[in-house]
């Protein structure tokens, strides 16, 4: 924040001091107002820093507490300088004028270093790379989150599940890698998300039967691809849940095509292959109030924090021990005793949701989903403080999952029920979705999938889930939580026009696991184009091949054909210019080839 102006110079009166025309003291008056200006001005800031802050003074250093400090201090340093100077100027040497003027300028800097000031132009946010979806405060507005999402998703097969396999191709189609491996190739890079030799945590939801959970066939395929790592596994994966005393792993009814597929049978199924597999259900732990590792604490259990008045909440994260002894702390990572330090960067943590409406809260989904990772025990007050934000003050201040992917193979899209979802009543919608800003997923669900599958049952109304109702109960909490996220630095965003959504069709992805190239998609080149785009595929009959290019709605700009024979390495190209020759505008489209026996889809990103 710029300093707000003091005053005009005026002329020096006569026997005022100074050389000619130089600028002479202000009036008395005029130093007033501009005393009173700043105080008032600052007054509301300071009003804002004390609410947010309460008495809880660590808050201070969130990015908008400082930034709100920062302008309070810009705001009243030039009304204090004066007085400050004033006491100054009666000093009689030199020297202790000199320091003490140094002394008011340092106050002054050191005020507005609190401010985080306008970022630098042309560059991008700052970002945090010990916390994925984290960049520098105040510029979540200029930033898109992506989404990855598969349409007419495939099911269980043996082990795997066609529809996660589909998922990942389409992430690492647009460079959102699942596997972090020093080697680059498709679905792994140092980037990539799930390290060979760490602990991987799942949290899904066991808290209800039939419908109402994690769907065990998407569950049983995520552990087989995580299990099929690049580099050779040797790290644990834990299926995690806290159902509040309220449902179990090992449900006799579950949310899979053989209904007597519990969570757990899939976990001793992959144990009993000698896989490093086991479920730590969090229930036995949420009465249990405990300390860090780092304080001597080695008890398993719940670390619960101080009272937070504006998400009316206290915050909680589970601390336990894994099946094979590794000493996890949800919010610090692995616990390393013989170093005596934590290895943050050995625990991934991926949320599997299931999407549905919910009768308190509208709808179900990734943020929501976080009720079972705090505990509602030791007064922690949680499923309360859902509507004011406490999911995101959780998610904030201990751990964004690595990667949150949304089952949307089944869904309750009836308005005023679930959280529970019987066979009868759930719809089949056959979508798997993914991201990392959780806040973007579930706003594109809601209004891509939920919606749609609630006005296909026949539904005009609905207020609770409503997307574009800011109003409504599900953009209460939504909204609630992305606040507080934003507040601690994260990036999220509530706002469809900011998520960019890579949408593969389940149908044209047909993938070899494990991290084999998957036959019937493309790659495009260059992308991003500012001239011509040659789509390169592998064409398994002769016969005429179509290339259509679409706009981010989905209309169809552009129809390119011609006849190929059969053989790997076929090309098409696109000029950048619809069925009428015009130049398209710089942004997103997507493309679909298709002949006989093949159809592949990909994007294309136009820069000028």
């Amino acid at each position: 924040m710029s300093r707000p102006r003091t005053g005009h110079a005026h002329a020096p009166r006569a026997g005022s001091r100074g050389a000619p025309g130089a600028p002479g003291p202000r009036p008395p008056h005029a130093a007033t107002r501009s005393c009173w200006s700043a105080w008032l001005l600052a007054l509301p800031a300071l009003l804002w820093l004390a609410v947010r802050s309460g008495s809880k003074p660590s808050r201070l250093s969130y990015p908008c507490q400082r930034a709100a400090l920062g302008s309070v201090a810009l705001l009243l340093a030039p009304a204090l300088a004066p007085a400050l100077l004033a006491l100054v100027r009666p000093l009689r040497k030199r020297w202790a004028r000199a320091s003490a003027a140094a002394c008011v300028a340092v106050a002054v800097a050191i005020a507005a270093g609190t401010s985080p000031g306008p970022a630098a132009p042309g560059r991008g946010p700052a970002r945090d790379t010990a916390r994925p979806g984290s960049a520098a405060p105040g510029r979540a507005a200029a930033l898109i989150s992506e989404i990855f999402a598969v349409r007419q998703a495939g099911g269980p097969s043996g082990d795997h599940h066609l529809g996660v396999d589909q998922l990942l191709a389409c992430m690492a189609l647009d460079s959102l890698c699942f596997y972090r491996s020093a080697q680059a190739g498709f679905e792994r890079g140092p980037d990539g998300i799930v390290r060979a030799d760490g602990v991987v945590l799942i949290k899904v939801n066991a808290q209800w039967p039939e419908r109402g959970g994690t769907n065990t066939d998407v569950l049983k395929g995520l552990i087989a691809r995580i299990l099929e790592h690049p580099d050779g596994f040797t790290g644990e994966v834990v299926v995690v849940e806290n159902t509040q005393g309220a449902g179990t792993l090992d449900w006799a009814q579950a949310n899979a095509e053989d209904h007597a597929q519990s969570a757990q049978d899939v976990v001793d199924h992959f144990a009993a292959l000698g896989w490093p597999v086991s479920s730590c259900l969090w229930d036995s732990l949420r009465t249990r109030s405990v300390g860090e590792y780092a304080g001597g604490d080695p008890d398993n259990g719940y670390v619960v924090g101080d009272w937070q008045a504006d998400v009316q909440m206290k915050v909680s994260y589970p601390k336990f021990r894994t099946v094979r002894g590794r000493r996890v702390s949800l919010k610090y990572g692995l616990w390393d005793p013989a170093a005596g330090a934590y290895d943050d960067s050995l625990l991934t943590f991926l949320n599997l949701p299931v999407l549905k409406c919910h009768a308190g809260y509208g709808v179900t989904a990734a943020v929501k989903h976080h009720v079972g990772t705090m505990t509602t025990a030791l007064s922690t007050y949680t499923h309360g403080a859902v509507r004011y934000g406490g999911l995101g003050a959780f998610l904030g201040e201990v751990r964004l999952p690595d990667l949150n992917i949304l089952d949307a193979i089944y869904v309750l899209a009836i308005p005023g029920a679930g959280p529970a979802a019987s066979y009868a009543q759930a719809t089949p919608a056959d979508w798997l979705l993914a991201g990392r800003d959780p806040v973007a997923l579930d706003m594109w669900a809601t209004a891509n999938v939920l919606v749609p599958a609630i006005t296909a049952n026949g539904y005009t109304s609905y207020p609770m889930q409503d997307p574009g109702n800011p109003s409504s109960i599900f953009r209460t909490y939504l909204d609630a939580s992305m606040s507080e996220l934003l507040e601690r630095g994260r990036t999220v965003t509530n706002d469809l026009c900011q998520i960019d959504a890579h949408v593969c069709d389940g149908d044209s992805i047909r993938v070899d696991p494990p991290g084999g190239t998957p036959h019937g998609t493309t790659l495009s080149f260059p992308n991003p184009t500012a001239a011509a785009v040659t789509i390169r595929f592998d064409l398994p009959a002769s016969g005429e091949v179509r290339l259509e290019v679409f706009d981010a709605a989905g209309a169809l700009l552009r129809t390119v054909r011609r006849s190929l024979g059969a053989g790997p390495g076929r090309e098409l190209s696109w000029d950048g210019r619809d069925d009428a020759g015009r130049a398209v505008a710089c942004g997103s489209y997507f493309y679909r080839v298709s002949a006989a026996g093949f159809a592949a889809t990909g994007k294309i990103v136009t820069v000028k």
